[in-house]
């Protein structure tokens, strides 16, 4: 029994999403796991009562941080919001 990397064909994609590289699916399904709907009052609630940070900043505030999201997208770094520049951005390690 092979890997399962060895049975996976890049020409396969998803239907409805072929205009996507396998990078931006990644990053897609890492922000679906957070997807979420709430109205400003639930938001203001969680903020105020919930220790976790809200979906939104769970995504959105990490992965803007992330070089390789910005590049993955094709993103202007320092022009757009998703790929600041280096001195606006967080570095951990």
């Amino acid at each position: 029994m092979g890997s399962p990397s060895a049975h996976f064909d890049p020409r396969c994609r998803l239907p409805g999403l072929e205009q996507y590289t396998m990078k931006q699916i990644f990053w897609m399904s890492y922000a679906y796991t957070w997807c979420n709907t709430e109205d400003p009052d639930t938001i203001e609630t969680l903020i105020l009562t919930d220790v976790h940070a809200p979906e939104t900043c769970r995504t959105n505030l990490v992965v803007e941080d992330l070089p390789s999201f910005g590049k993955d997208f094709g993103c202007r770094q320092g022009v757009d919001p998703m790929y600041p520049s280096s001195e606006n951005s967080c570095v951990v390690w």
